[in-house]
């Protein structure tokens, strides 16, 4: 008993990002067919028991998720899952019920983890688990976003349901079985990259950093999925206050609180309004290169034939001219 407790942090780790790589493989739709297929989705549900068994024995023992001044926060946030699970509840109950109790076994043990180990050791599980997503989804939405220039489109089964791929109805599925969920961890490792760019040292990782969060927001503009757009563009508005708020010349130079709020809110919109327009410059400019792949493949082959009949018209009055040249 004394042992596990002592080993419970190194457990509740790697638990962690097992689940976090399952979670994220799942997302790509040729990883959850074969999942079906083969009955490994099994695997979810066996990740669950666990997580349910180590929050369990958090419960019991630490009870270091009740530690936290952020977990009114956390109960805020099951709360509405639960109220979510019951809005959708024609979707089906059962398959919303495994779903909430999923979400919540892993908040609950995720959460925590924080106050279980030390700072260091948190911060290099954080970039490990970077690392972990970015391996995946790094070649998942550089293959989506060929696909979309290409304007490739097909259908893949996944447990007797079609899922399209590709680039259809104006909007690129990609390589993803979930075009929201996929768009919507998307943004959250943008925000990430973005913040690792900042906090970077070394100019070359900086640079893969920024690489890597233009080709997730790329994705996210040609996904169209709107919900996450307007995430995006709060968390931009969250942060641009958050900035100005403690901005050391705005603190001097403005002392009234109220004064301050009002400036940092109008910068904020003007922060927020830039990047809409930016936004929306960045995706008519992407729309377009479907389209001009397509005009240049139509030329192309528009070409190709006319060479054809034109070397069949040539053969055929060599043909012609054949026989009086004999004679």
């Amino acid at each position: 008993m004394s042992n596990i407790k002592k080993n419970i942090s190194g457990i509740i780790i790697i638990y962690i990002s097992v689940a976090l790589l399952y979670q994220i493989l799942w997302l790509i739709a040729p990883v959850r067919a074969f999942l079906f297929d083969t009955g490994l989705d099994i695997i979810s549900s066996g990740l669950a028991v666990l997580g349910f068994a180590l929050f369990l024995w958090d419960a019991i023992t630490d009870r270091a998720f009740l530690k936290s001044r952020y977990t009114k926060l956390l109960i805020a946030i099951i709360g509405a899952l639960c109220l979510s699970c019951l809005v959708n509840i024609n979707y089906g109950l059962d398959k919303n019920a495994r779903v909430l109790v999923w979400q919540v076994v892993q908040m609950l043990v995720m959460f925590p983890l924080c106050y279980r180990v030390r700072e260091e050791l948190f911060a290099r599980f954080l970039v490990c688990a970077h690392m972990i997503s970015a391996v995946v989804f790094v070649p998942a939405v550089i293959l989506s976003i060929y696909q979309f220039c290409c304007n490739i489109s097909y259908v893949i089964v996944i447990d007797g349901i079609n899922c399209k791929q590709g680039f259809q109805d104006g909007r690129a599925f990609g390589v993803f079985a979930s075009i929201y969920y996929a768009s919507l961890f998307l943004s959250i490792m943008t925000v990430a990259t973005v913040y690792m760019a900042v906090r970077a040292k070394n100019t070359c990782v900086r640079l893969l950093y920024l690489l890597e969060s233009v080709l997730f927001l790329i994705y996210i503009i040609i996904s169209g999925t709107r919900s996450v757009q307007v995430g995006l563009f709060t968390a931009l508005f969250i942060g641009a206050f958050c900035f100005f708020w403690n901005n050391g010349f705005l603190r001097c130079k403005i002392r009234a609180g109220w004064l301050r709020s009002v400036v940092c809110l109008a910068l904020s919109s003007i922060v927020v309004c830039c990047g809409v327009l930016m936004y929306q410059n960045a995706e008519s400019a992407l729309d377009s290169i479907p389209l001009y792949i397509e005009k240049v493949n139509t030329q192309h082959q528009s070409d190709t034939n006319e060479g054809a009949v034109t070397d069949k018209v040539t053969d055929k009055d060599d043909s012609e001219k054949a026989p009086t040249t004999n004679q």
